[in-house]
C-alpha cells in the first residue's frame, strides 16, 4: 500500500512537472504575438482618438486604414511580416478595441481573412 502511494506521488510531480514545462514554453512562444496585438489595439486608440469620425463608418480597422490616415504599422514579430485589424464595439460610452493578427506561426483565435 505505501508503495503505491510513493509510485502515485511521483507520478503526480512528473505529470505537474512536465505540463508547467509545456506552458512555459507556449507562453515563451507566443509572447512576442500578444505584445503586437497590444500594439495593434493601443494604434487603433490612437487613431479613433485623433479620428473619432472613423468609429461611425467602421467597426474594423484594417492595415489599410491604418496606412490610409498615415499610421504606420509595423506588423513584424522575428522578421515575420503578419496581417492584422482591430475590431471596435461600442459598449455604453466606452469603446471595446479587439486586435486580431495571422502570422505563419500564430493566429489570434476568432480572426476573419475576409
Amino acid at each position: 500500500m505505501k508503495k503505491t502511494m510513493i509510485i502515485w506521488g511521483i507520478i503526480a510531480v512528473i505529470l505537474v512537472g512536465g505540463l508547467t514545462i509545456v506552458g512555459i514554453k507556449i507562453t515563451k512562444h507566443d509572447k512576442p504575438y500578444k505584445e503586437l496585438e497590444y500594439n495593434l489595439k493601443r494604434q487603433a486608440e490612437s487613431l479613433i482618438g485623433e479620428y473619432p469620425s472613423l468609429i461611425n463608418t467602421m467597426n474594423k480597422i484594417t492595415i489599410e486604414d491604418f496606412t490610409n490616415n498615415n499610421y504606420k504599422i509595423d506588423l513584424k514579430v522575428n522578421n515575420e511580416v503578419c496581417d492584422g485589424y482591430v475590431m471596435v464595439e461600442k459598449r455604453g460610452n466606452f469603446y471595446n478595441y479587439i486586435p486580431y493578427i495571422k502570422c505563419s506561426n500564430y493566429q489570434t483565435k476568432g480572426f476573419d481573412k475576409n
